[in-house]
């Protein structure tokens, strides 16, 4: 369950408290109608003692008004434009391609984490899972709700100091709440997000640490060859994550036509063979396809990169029990279970594995866990038909 609180709990109070609702007969008049009161003409002493209260009252607005400031708490949905530049040197062994792809994913990440920035200043929101009182990845969300424009691509400087130079702009949703109500129940499409990105970061720093190393060297003289090749791998691996990124809108629990998605992350695979993210997304391809043969392949394959991925053992687990070999399935399910302990789904799958063995106790066990983290439907079918307590 993910909190995302929404309120707006000062804005009438500092309103009432300056008396701009009251109703008070002090504030009205208390002349009769077909009564005109005299026009005193104040001494400089009566206009002193006038202007106190208003200074007084002045005072006590702007103080108020600074403890609660108005702009936050009347903050439209939408977010200003922000434009990222970034640059990246290239000459000899770098190319200028690898330096403008390099440039604009560096521009992509800084503006996400711009976003990020401006929802964590949000006055009233919070975004945590409430299960575990964990913070979401906000940059993940950032990615999943807003979205950017290359502004510009292009050289600067002079040979041997030339620079890829990419500019971006953030663009903010057309309402801020209506696309957070959209993203925050999808916590397994966001987790992909999160790990996608992280593994974007990881592989950015590695190719400006070894650029670092190349710049200097001259490819005729100063070898560099397996460098050269280890950069290579990393933009290659760049490219591949970013088709990924481009199918995921397209992933709610399966994946969306996985006749069409398939091609791409083939592609994907030739460029980043090892990367473990494509391999289980080609796995769940060929689950769908329901070729379990293949998909087992490709699971296995993204486990040796990452032993203790709990999407992986789960993925594994249902393929498993596609190819009806539920003890193997549960056991898969179990490993998934304790790298992840409060992911309800593992819990349901496993119950179903303990459905197909007829271990009842086992099943309701895991039933009834799900449902305490919030996913009652095998609890409740399994009441419906006479067990786990039901009648």
């Amino acid at each position: 369950m993910v909190v995302a609180r929404i309120s707006r709990p000062f804005f009438r109070r500092i309103y009432s408290s300056v008396g701009f609702f009251s109703k008070s007969p002090s504030l009205r008049t208390q002349n009769p109608p077909d009564t005109i009161p005299p026009t005193p003409v104040p001494s400089a002493t009566t206009a002193r003692k006038v202007q106190a209260p208003i200074v007084l009252l002045m005072f006590c607005i702007l103080f108020l008004v600074s403890l609660f400031p108005l702009p936050a708490l009347c903050a439209p949905d939408t977010h200003e434009d922000a434009v990222i530049t970034e640059r990246r040197p290239f000459r000899g062994f770098i190319r200028r391609d690898k330096a403008e792809r390099t440039a604009k994913l560096a521009a992509a990440l800084a503006a996400w984490d711009q976003a990020a920035r401006s929802l964590a200043r949000e006055p009233d929101l919070q975004f945590i899972d409430a299960d575990s009182n964990i913070p979401l990845p906000l940059d993940a969300l950032a990615r999943m709700i807003f979205s950017i424009r290359v502004e510009a691509l292009g050289v600067e400087g002079f040979p041997p100091h030339q620079q890829a130079t990419v500019r971006i702009s953030l663009l903010p949703p057309e309402s801020l709440r209506t696309s957070l109500l959209d993203a925050l129940p999808r916590l397994d499409l966001l987790e992909l997000y999160a790990q996608a990105m992280a593994r974007q970061r990881g592989l950015l720093e590695r190719y400006d640490h070894l650029a670092a190393k190349l710049l200097p060297l001259n490819p005729s003289t100063d070898g560099g060859q397996e460098e050269m090749h280890r950069l290579q791998n990393i933009v290659n691996e760049l490219i591949a994550l970013d088709l990924y990124l481009e199918l995921l809108p397209g992933y709610n629990h399966n994946w969306k036509a996985p006749e069409a998605t398939k091609p791409q992350l083939l592609r994907a695979e030739r460029l980043a063979p090892n990367n473990p993210l494509v391999l289980l997304a080609l796995a769940e391809v060929f689950l769908q396809m329901d070729r379990p043969v293949a998909a087992l392949e490709y699971v296995e394959r993204a486990l040796r990169q990452t032993p203790n991925f709990a999407r992986g053992h789960n993925v594994r687990g249902a393929i498993l029990l596609r190819k009806r070999l539920p003890t193997l399935a549960a056991e898969s399910f179990g490993r998934a279970i304790a790298l992840a302990p409060r992911n309800s789904v593992y819990y349901m799958h496993r119950g179903s594995a303990y459905l197909v063995l007829e271990e009842e106790s086992a099943m309701c066990r895991d039933f009834k866990s799900a449902c305490g983290l919030g996913d009652c439907e095998g609890l409740q079918w399994a009441k419906s038909v006479g067990r786990c307590g039901g009648e």
